[in-house]
């Protein structure tokens, strides 16, 4: 074995001087097989015979007697060469070989990691839907009526001296929006003319929630002519509700309003026609953020509304806000719209004590909005218990002011 390391370290010489690796692989094969036989019959003899290795002759003669071929030796000079080309020509297996330890703990940890982000973002986008929307149909909240819930809905309202019209809003071939159109009767004394009002509710219940009965019902004493709407999913509207599917449809809903005034068949006073505010509730608040820049609004009323949908559902998850708020799909993220929304009178109020959206996502709507800077507009902080609570006497006439003042706003206008 002596002679064969040291005629392989000739070769090895030889072959630098070439600079030729392969050449120096086949000198040392060569050069060596004189030795191999030796050295087969030296391990022939000590038991070995399974770590001998053929050389070139022997393979040939074996080949032609139709015996088999026996492989080398983990030990052998065939095997140790072969092993380590292969190592020099893979340098990636011999850097990271999974037989290392620490290689194998970078890869499983990494794995792991990977593994359980994606498990995450699934997860959330499986119940994301759940988890933003909570809509309801009128088979569902007219059954809770029946058992006497208190959040049952109605499609045959008792809002007094009112005259509602149920009409459908199609977006093209997309789908179809269940809306109501109210506007006081003449019995109903309410101020006029009429203020034309777009009202998208937040994420909970739809148009026929009996706890938003009431909101219109103080709205049109206020003497406005209110459309209010569903979104896709939402009681009688078809389709599926998603952030997309909301901005698209609130669009339909304000092009038909907005053609509704400007037709003179339609019994609209003539102030009417050329002014529109927007009332948005929570998630309703944001697809009027959306929309205020695209569509014509007069003035905004967004009550316990936010900047990013997103942001909100992230706090809920301390550790991981981040992962959440990068998983949602359905972000609701007006932070670049609501910058650009400039000429409209914004009245935004908040209630201190509202777990869902906090106040501070409503204050970082009102500080992106340059209209919020506006004489005309107003920030109203309220001790309403909750989100979704009614209005306090203290909003209420703060509304009523607004409104008295956009009425105002839409005299002067029709006159220039």
């Amino acid at each position: 074995r002596a002679g064969v390391d040291s005629t392989g370290g000739d070769a090895d010489a030889k072959a630098g001087a070439d600079g030729s690796d392969d050449d120096a692989v086949a000198a040392l094969v060569d050069s060596a097989s004189g030795k191999i036989d030796e050295v087969d019959e030296a391990e022939a003899g000590a038991g070995a015979t399974a770590g001998a290795v053929a050389s070139p002759s022997n393979v040939t003669a074996k080949k032609a007697a139709g015996g088999a071929l026996e492989m080398p030796g983990e030990d052998s000079l065939a095997h140790r060469l072969s092993t380590r080309r292969w190592h020099r020509d893979r340098p990636g297996q011999q850097m990271c070989n999974l037989q290392m330890f620490w290689c194998k703990v970078a890869s499983t940890g990494l794995g792991s990691y990977v593994l359980l982000l994606m498990a995450f973002r699934g997860w959330i986008g499986a119940f994301e839907q759940s988890v933003l929307y909570s809509p309801e149909s009128d088979a569902v909240c007219l059954a809770a009526c029946e058992a006497g819930a208190a959040d049952c809905c109605t499609y045959s309202p008792s809002l007094g001296d009112v005259t509602r019209t149920e009409v459908t809003i199609t977006g093209g071939s997309s789908f179809a929006i269940d809306a109501w159109l109210m506007r006081p009767d003449a019995a109903a004394d309410a101020p006029t003319p009429l203020v034309p009002v777009l009202f998208s509710h937040n994420a909970e219940g739809n148009i026929a929630s009996a706890p938003r009965l009431e909101r219109y019902r103080w709205l049109l004493e206020q003497g406005v002519l209110l459309l209010a709407y569903d979104y896709p999913g939402f009681g009688r509207s078809d389709f599926k509700p998603s952030e997309a599917t909301l901005y698209f449809s609130s669009a339909a809903v304000h092009d038909w309003f907005h053609n509704y005034l400007g037709d003179p068949v339609n019994d609209v006073d003539d102030a009417t026609r050329g002014f529109m505010v927007g009332v948005g509730e929570g998630m309703g608040g944001a697809v009027l953020a959306h929309l205020a820049p695209l569509r014509t609004f007069d003035a905004l009323i967004l009550q316990s509304a936010m900047d990013s949908m997103a942001a909100v559902l992230g706090r809920s998850y301390p550790l991981a806000g981040w992962l959440v708020e990068s998983a949602v799909v359905n972000k609701f993220d007006v932070t670049r719209t609501a910058g650009t929304i400039e000429g409209p009178c914004v009245f935004q109020s908040h209630s201190s004590d509202d777990g869902d959206v906090p106040i501070t996502r409503g204050e970082a709507l009102r500080d992106l909005m340059p209209a919020s800077a506006l004489p005309c507009s107003e920030w109203v902080v309220t001790d309403a218990d909750g989100h979704d609570a009614p209005m306090t006497d203290a909003e209420k006439a703060a509304l009523a002011e607004f409104i008295v003042g956009q009425r105002a706003r839409m005299v002067a206008k029709a006159a220039a």
